[in-house]
């Protein structure tokens, strides 16, 4: 029992945990603390509630459950990653303590009017839907006036026989015009910090609220399709500064298009840098960036990048196929500059994240490796990375109209969205839907989709074959799409490879997790299970530990290729392409005697010339020698920073010209290559 009048109020937004060994943190539960921080700004909720609980990951439920102390109410913030945990434990709430008010809200609530959410779960009391603060505290005024909770904006509620009654949707929080308080800044997280010392903490934060695109896989919720609002910069700047004196490690910046307000934008990009040189914090800074980035876009991140915060830019396209941006609503992407700013990007150094979705509407197996090809072609080689699509609970593409309408196939999957080793040991396991077919591109045609995308994921993205790749797309004109088709075939006509071994068994690994539902232990690695859609990556283990039989793949794959170069120009590339892969066993930084300008033509800087070209190359940060797990887990964990590819840098060449101060060298438009070193 509470020992004062004040009743006890736990509120739930359990995390996974992120990463592994150095790596690992947690993220604060950012939704749910907003709620609290909301609520408690009325003097009479403040009185007569007090926070007994902020559970911020995934533990044991029983164990949760025993430390609850006569719980008024439990309030749930329910996603892809604790859905049924927050189901376990509510309806454990609810069993033991039956006058437990039980609200669940975020996300994964189902929106729908003629949804089941309280015959199925008939412990639930209250549903919330979009923005929970303003609703979350006309609940508690309620409680505290003895009124009964019918008819709250923005709340579903069951009616008889537990038939969802559904009321009109709130309208939204005019963030730019009234103070919005902070978990941050009103002393919210405080206890929490305190209580848990050794946690690497990671942060959600937001500058802005609404997304103005309605793509149809995505689940932004009610504010998807709506006008953005600001937050007033006065709170922005004040919540960077706590990131940085709590020593929070990680930052994601949530808006739906960081970057869409350049001006004003720059400024919260010059408050992260500039609190990073006064507390050494935040380590580390992402965001979801405007979906048409421009130039100034890019520039933002190049800031963060300069100030040692950048995790790259993502310049999302998700597909590249017309007929699926209609049929996603995302037709009012703009593509036209996506080759300029990959082309910025790469002069500076700065990784350029683009993501693809597997099984979109429309989608078939050539116009998705076509897609992933003509990203190449635009000129992203640094960090390009596959999605399979998830149905999602509140998305369009999930209602059954949409099903129909395109043929979705679907599998109940197991632990999905989990990184390796991630996943708490609780007792729970989630479950995500995947789709694993459709009318256009049926199971067996995603499955080749799929392992095209591992294929260009794990062997040009990860550095193995891009300089291989690029450089003949320069010198013989042969497209991407053309080299990766003849890669494949080779590796499905040579099966001693260890290119096809791990074909095979990615593959096979898909068709277990699709057919059954589990990961499979194939990906168990060392210490680390790799597991959900993070398998894709995991090849990188096994070719990392093998290099050198990895490399012998490849190259008998160079000599069989029709390239069209002279043997002595081909021997340069290759070896010069082996050098580029990071590699356990050497030092962190080696030179590499060329005897062509290799660098610079496949980065379309100068023409191909003949002469000694020394090239100094080294890894973006240094590992433990000893250690190979701690190598391994660099290569996965780092990927987006570069760390599987080495930095390059052309020291002298026999051609330089006006390079007196030892500078960089010129390229044949008379423009200085950019630094830093390149990735």
């Amino acid at each position: 029992m509470t020992t004062n009048a004040a009743r006890n109020v736990y509120l739930f937004q359990p995390g996974v945990s992120h990463g592994k060994g150095a790596f690992l943190g947690y993220y604060l539960p950012y939704s749910i603390g907003c709620v609290w921080s909301y609520v408690r700004g009325s003097p009479n909720i403040r009185e007569s509630f007090r926070l007994a609980d902020l559970v911020f990951r995934r533990e044991p439920p029983a164990e949760v459950v025993a430390r609850m102390e006569d719980p008024a109410i439990a309030c749930f913030s329910a996603y892809l990653w604790n859905w049924r945990w927050n189901l376990h434990v509510a309806r454990s709430v609810k069993s033991r303590f039956p006058e437990c008010l039980v609200v669940f809200g975020g996300p994964q609530v189902p929106e729908r009017h003629d949804h089941s959410l309280f015959e199925q779960y008939p412990f639930i009391d209250v549903a919330v839907h979009s923005e929970g603060e303003a609703t979350f505290l006309e609940i508690l005024e309620r409680i505290l006036r003895q009124e009964p909770l019918e008819g709250i904006a923005g709340t579903s509620i069951p009616g008889p026989n537990r038939r969802t009654i559904a009321y009109p949707w709130r309208p939204r929080l005019d963030v730019e015009a009234m103070e919005m308080p902070s978990p941050f800044l009103d002393g919210t997280f405080d206890a929490l910090l305190a209580a848990h010392p050794g946690v690497r903490w990671h942060a959600v934060m937001e500058t802005n609220r609404g997304c103005p695109f309605q793509c149809t896989f995505c689940d932004w919720g009610s504010l998807t399709y709506t006008k953005i609002k600001k937050f007033q910069l006065d709170k922005v700047f004040a919540e960077v500064e706590w990131l940085g004196r709590n020593a929070i490690d990680f930052v994601y910046v949530a808006d739906a298009n960081f970057g869409v307000f350049p001006d004003r934008d720059r400024l919260i990009v010059d408050k992260f840098v500039e609190t990073k040189g006064t507390t050494g914090r935040p380590s580390a800074v992402a965001a979801t960036w405007h979906k048409n980035s421009n130039e100034r876009t890019l520039q933002l991140a190049r800031e963060l990048d300069a100030a040692g915060l950048s995790r790259g830019i993502t310049l999302s396209v998700q597909s590249m196929n017309p007929a699926t941006l209609k049929a996603t609503h995302r037709e009012n992407m703009q593509f036209s500059q996506l080759g300029h700013l990959f082309g910025l990007a790469e002069k500076v150094g700065l990784p350029a994240v683009t993501e693809m979705i597997l099984g979109l509407p429309e989608e078939t197996y050539d116009s998705w490796a076509d897609g992933i090809c003509q990203v190449l072609e635009l000129g992203n080689h640094s960090a390009l990375t596959f999605y399979p699509a998830e149905l999602l609970e509140n998305a369009e593409m999930s209602t059954p109209e949409s099903r129909r309408k395109y043929g979705i196939r679907s599998a109940q999957l197991t632990n999905w969205a989990w990184e390796p080793d991630s996943l708490d040991v609780d007792g729970v396991e989630e479950v995500s839907e995947i789709v694993t077919g459709t009318d256009l591109l049926p199971e067996e045609a995603y499955l080749d989709a799929l392992m095209f995308a591992w294929m260009v994921l794990n062997l040009h993205v990860e550095g193995w074959t891009q300089l291989l790749a690029r450089f003949v797309r320069r010198h013989s004109e042969i497209g991407y799409r053309q080299f990766y088709d003849a890669l494949r075939s080779w590796i499905l006509e040579h099966p001693d490879t260890l290119l096809a071994e791990e074909y095979h068994k990615m593959r096979r690994s898909w068709v277990e997790y699709f057919a059954t539902g589990r990961p499979s232990a194939d990906y168990r690695v060392g210490n680390t299970q790799v597991q959900g859609y993070m398998q894709i990556h995991a090849t990188q283990y096994a070719l990392r530990s093998q290099h050198a039989r990895t490399w012998e793949g490849i190259e008998r794959f160079f000599r069989d290729f029709s390239h069209g170069l002279p043997e002595d120009l081909a021997s340069d590339v290759a070896g010069f392409q082996e050098s580029f892969v990071t590699r356990f066993d050497r030092p962190f930084q080696y030179p590499y005697m060329a005897r062509h300008n290799l660098w610079e033509f496949v980065r379309k800087e100068e023409e191909l010339r003949a002469g000694e070209a020394a090239y100094e190359l080294r890894v973006t940060e240094p590992y433990d020698r000893a250690d190979i797990e701690d190598f391994l887990n660099k290569i996965y964990f780092r990927r987006r920073a570069g760390f599987g590819k080495m930095r390059v840098r052309r020291l002298r060449s026999e051609f330089d010209e006006d390079r007196s101060d030892g500078g960089s060298p010129t390229n044949r438009q008379g423009q200085t290559s950019l630094e830093p070193l390149h990735r």
